[in-house]
């Protein structure tokens, strides 16, 4: 597929929930990062593809061309919980509202579904439990995102 012939499409960063679900399949395809270190992009672009939605899989180093180029219009961000008013979700979150901050994509913030993150790789040293490096500069954490980046 070809950058410059698709259309701007929603980015999904999470895990979607039932209700999350609903709201996707009004769309015919979305983008889905790999949403390292536990690559859930897989998971949920299964999961999406059985939904009838076909998922478009771009690496996460991918994301900052895509919001450059136009290419996302809006991010659906199925966070993990709301504290003090700032949204927390999994690891890279910050990145992909931050980004969508700064390129003014507006971002729908949707509770996403919980599930066990300790069955995936829990960093960049592994790809699906193989190992690939003896090092790793960051550790894959939650983080919570401003209420100011939400629009």
């Amino acid at each position: 597929m070809r950058l410059e012939k698709l259309n701007s499409l929603s980015l999904l960063w999470g895990i979607p929930s039932k209700e999350g679900l609903k709201k996707i399949k009004k769309t015919n395809s979305v983008f889905i990062p790999e949403m390292r270190p536990y690559i859930l992009g897989l998971k949920v672009a299964e999961r999406l593809n059985k939904e009838g939605v076909k998922p478009i899989y771009v690496t996460d180093n991918m994301l900052g061309l895509l919001f450059y180029k136009q290419k996302i219009k809006e991010v659906l961000f199925f966070y993990k919980k709301m504290e003090n008013g700032h949204f927390w979700g999994i690891c890279g979150s910050l990145y992909v509202c931050l980004l969508s901050h700064l390129h003014q994509v507006p971002i729908k913030a949707l509770k996403g579904e919980e599930i066990d993150l300790r069955v995936f790789d829990q960093d960049a040293l592994t790809i699906d439990g193989c190992l690939f490096f003896k090092n790793a500069a960051v550790e894959a954490k939650d983080e919570y995102v401003p209420m100011e980046f939400i629009k």
